[in-house]
């Protein structure tokens, strides 16, 4: 106002105003369903930063029938589900809303306007009939290619492959219908370490915050390495401001009523890994510990939980300051041996009624009782493991303990366990000093197992198809594992009774553990009940003590759950695949100095134990169109090793419109993945983990780095010294007449006004100003 003042103008606040395709109509199943051809459902999409509020909007046919007035927010890079007449259209999903009036199955016109009466979008504008999808008995919806103008090419029909939700009988429908109920529902406790009775009784809690029930067929809530999967269906939802308990095993980890159970899959690592909630589009719905370091809180003595913390009632972003350790002030709850479970499973957290300061740490009390300070990670080792057992008999397990420090250890109130609950040593170790350097030999039901005395006798068997090993300090603090990850164990031979032995003295990893191999043992071999030669050395040091461990092994896994059924070494075959892929970049990732097509990119790993020639591979589109396929160089990669091959190199045009990525070993394709329209530069689809996990999108660009769904743009190399044209980031199926106005030298003057009406004719009043504004009316 001050700078129009003194040319006697009034200004005013003009009302905030939609812009053209701000909201897209994005999916249309005028057909309706297999179950019903009434059942017509329609979807918009939001593409922008910002969520928008769709209060007075409308959705009309020009026909008049539906007239649709919209209400609610569609939040930014969201869905909104239409469904008619009812919410059962798409029985697996909430409609965001229900209207009514049917779609003419000839040909119709939708005008999707602002609450000030803007046109929006269209869909069909023009047609003589619909531009895609059909009726019976396919029922294939109308979906957009991407966020481009409403026409004959905006559209295809939906393929029957890429789908998702289910009709009001059941069945898939033909087409993506997806709704967005931003921050509904939230992971709300997990219990990470197990309770006092078994550590492996692990749980997990979610919470509706929303005031809609919500159904979660087709979701699942996994874990960043992909160990940890859970599948909802269709009888799995949760009602208004509920509570949705999972529990690990039979579900008896707690005494509270659990809506889900589930066996398959490792456990949590207690070392802490992220935690993903996915909606059945596999967007990510929330998070816990999504930094992917320590768990931020939960485990202890007490074996307590990790809750997630509501202020004033807002849910608490995932972070470290999301979650606080419930310190038993309020709990529900016993675990399968009687004890208290801190931690509230199905009941409102203890951490929604508290304002924990976190500096310093929470005091529950007056008179806080201090916990004891966990034993130090591998301060005491699990150095080998025979699983398999000895010629004599392969029931006579046996394993070993080594103390790493020059200090002497009571182990009076450790235990070792097994996340199967065999074997389950809680009692042996009282009384036992460990000296320092020293080994410990624990084996299998009695002292025969070998000619050197056993420390601890135990009972219970290994699994040979594999089990997590975890030692215990007596706080209930995991000192160190064996096989973290769950698998087939990482090394040990069944068929010739050879012991899995550790390498070096670091963190429990696949490639900590080689197999016992006689050819480099010098020492005093051990005899078994029978005297044949051990196939190890227990009661003294490894073999392959600082000696780099070879990350190759033969399987040796068994479908038998008991070491009596140990099966011999098999072939061990390459484990190749697509890992990451980008379409549309907007950064210099190849460092050629230019920010182009050349640095699309696919990235492929090698997810097996063995290395891999990769000559024998090629990397191509979808068949029979576009670039031709691109032999892979004579490379070989380890294992976990991953290769980047840029356009540049390959010739490979990744279509923003949508393509295939396919891996092919000759005819045989080894790795596909189809993708839909790309609509921002710089989103990559990705599998999490990166050893050929589930497909996420949208993920950030990580060449030869490990996957990740966030991250930071690198610095740019230094190409100073050479002029660099802006980069273009228009996507690749714009019309070239548009790429060169926007983007080539000299195009951008057809924007100019004075282009189009000359040089004399700017058709602009500059006020004078003293200051440093400048104010110009065109």
């Amino acid at each position: 106002v001050g700078i129009l003042g003194g040319v006697g103008l009034s200004v005013r606040a003009a009302p905030a105003k939609a812009n053209p395709l701000d909201v897209i109509i994005n999916e249309i199943a005028w057909g309706g369903t297999a179950a019903s051809a009434n059942d017509e459902w329609m979807e918009l999409y939001n593409p922008g930063t910002a969520d928008i509020d769709l209060t007075g909007w409308t959705l009309n046919a020009i026909d008049g029938t539906p007239s649709i007035n919209l209400a609610g927010v569609i939040p930014a890079g969201g869905y909104y589900l239409l469904e008619r007449t009812d919410d059962s259209t798409v029985s697996d999903l909430t409609a965001n809303l229900i209207y009514t009036g049917a779609l003419s199955n000839t040909v119709e016109t939708l005008e999707l306007r602002d609450n000030n009466g803007n046109l929006i979008d269209t869909a069909n504008q023009g047609g003589t009939d619909w531009f895609a999808g059909t009726a019976g008995p396919d029922y294939f919806s109308m979906e957009r290619v991407g966020v481009v103008p409403d026409g004959p090419t905006a559209w295809v029909s939906n393929d029957g492959v890429t789908r998702n939700g289910l009709d009001a009988n059941g069945n898939p429908i033909n087409g993506t219908p997806t709704n967005s109920v931003p921050g509904q529902v939230i992971i709300s406790e997990v219990a990470w370490a197990g309770t006092k009775a078994y550590f492996g009784d692990e749980w997990i809690e979610l919470y509706n915050t929303g005031s809609q029930t919500v159904q979660l067929n087709g979701w699942i809530l996994t874990n960043q390495s992909g160990s940890y999967y859970i599948a909802f269906d269709g009888n799995d939802s949760i009602g208004p401001n509920g509570y949705f308990l999972i529990e690990h095993g039979s579900g008896n980890a707690t005494s509270e009523p659990e809506q889900k159970t589930y066996t398959s899959g490792s456990l949590l690592s207690d070392s802490g890994e992220v935690i993903l909630l996915l909606a059945p589009d596999r967007s990510v719905v929330d998070t816990a510990n999504s930094s992917g370091g320590p768990w931020p809180a939960g485990g202890g003595a007490n074996f307590s939980s990790m809750e997630r913390v509501i202020k004033n009632g807002v849910v608490e972003p995932d972070g470290p300051y999301a979650w606080i350790t419930n310190v038993g002030t309020v709990k529900n709850g016993q675990d399968a041996a009687g004890n208290d479970i801190y931690g509230t499973p199905g009941q409102p957290n203890w951490a929604f009624t508290v304002a924990p300061t976190f500096t310093p740490t929470i005091t529950p009390s007056p008179t806080p009782t201090l916990t004891p300070a966990p034993t130090a990670p591998l301060t005491v080792i699990i150095s080998e493991v025979a699983w398999a057992g000895t010629l004599a008999s392969s029931d006579d397990e046996w394993i070993e303990l080594y103390n790493t420090t020059n200090k002497d250890i009571n182990l009076t109130g450790w235990n070792l366990r097994s996340s199967d609950g065999s074997p389950n040593i809680t009692d042996g170790f009282d009384g036992i000093i460990l000296g320092a350097g020293d080994y410990l030999l624990l084996e299998r039901t009695d002292d025969d197992v070998t000619n050197i005395a056993a420390d601890v006798i135990y009972s219970g068997s290994l699994n040979n198809s594999g089990e997590i090993l975890r030692l215990f300090d007596p706080n209930g603090y995991v000192v160190d594992t064996a096989n973290s990850n769950g698998g087939a164990w990482p090394a040990g031979i069944a068929s010739t009774f050879s012991s899995m032995q550790r390498s070096l003295i670091a963190t429990d990893s696949d490639y900590v553990w080689v197999t016992y191999d006689a050819t480099k043992d010098t020492g005093t071999k051990a005899k078994d009940a029978s005297g044949n030669d051990i196939k190890g050395t227990p009661g003294r040091a490894n073999t392959p003590f600082n000696v780099t461990p070879t990350p190759t092994r033969v399987s040796s896994s068994s479908s038998s759950s008991s070491s009596s059924s140990s099966s011999g070494g098999t072939v061990i075959t390459p484990e190749l695949g697509i890992s990451e892929f980008l379409p549309r970049p907007g950064f210099d990732w190849n460092n050629d100095g230019l920010v182009d097509v050349n640095d699309e990119f696919i990235e492929i790993i090698n997810a097996g134990k063995i290395e891999v020639n990769l000559s024998a591979y090629q990397l191509d589109d979808e068949a029979n169109l576009g670039s031709d396929p691109y032999r892979l160089p004579s490379q070989v990669l380890k294992p976990d090793e991953r290769a980047v091959f840029f356009r540049s190199e390959t010739g490979i045009a990744l279509s923003d419109a949508g393509d295939t990525v396919r891996l092919l070993q000759g005819s045989t394709v080894v790795d596909a993945y189809t993708y839909g329209p790309v609509r921002y530069p710089d989103e990559a689809w990705c599998r999490l983990p990166d050893r050929l996990g589930y497909w996420f999108h949208p993920c950030f660009p990580t060449p030869n780095n490990p996957n990740s769904l966030t991250g930071t743009i690198p610095q740019p190399p230094d190409h100073a010294t050479v002029y660099q044209p802006p980069p273009c980031l228009l996507p690749d199926t714009t019309p070239g007449e548009f790429v060169y106005a926007e983007c080539e030298a000299g195009g951008k003057d057809i924007w100019n006004r004075q282009y189009w009406d000359g040089a004399d004719a700017t058709g602009q009043r500059k006020l004078e100003e003293d200051g440093k504004w400048e104010t110009i009316f065109e």
